[in-house]
């Protein structure tokens, strides 16, 4: 079976914002706030848009070619609605669920 790498979409500050308040978003990716990793560097602060947008752009490619999709993150189950001091700093499954409520994503 061939393999078909795409390049995922990140996602904005607002898609993060539907499942994690809306300072704590900004703290995060601004690096005034820590990260989640011990730090506040801005290269991981930039992480989350491309690794939760790389979960939802799978997701997104299975509903629409009904194939085996994979993404190569992990962990977003950890992170809390405002800040914990730990690791992950989103929680993509949370973010999918509340995109699909509100209607802000096609899942």
């Amino acid at each position: 079976m061939p393999i078909r790498l795409c390049e995922p979409l990140p996602l904005s500050r607002k898609d993060i914002a539907i499942a994690h308040d809306r300072a704590y978003v900004n703290g995060v990716l601004d690096c005034r706030l820590p990260n989640g990793f011990r730090g506040r560097q801005p290269d991981v602060a930039e992480s989350p848009l491309w690794t939760t947008g790389s979960f939802l752009s799978a997701a997104r490619a299975a509903l629409n070619n009904g194939k085996v999709v994979c993404s190569p993150t992990s962990g977003f189950h950890h992170a809390g609605y405002a800040p914990s001091g730990k690791m992950p700093i989103v929680d993509v499954i949370q973010i999918r669920k509340s995109a699909a409520v509100s209607h802000l994503e096609e899942l």
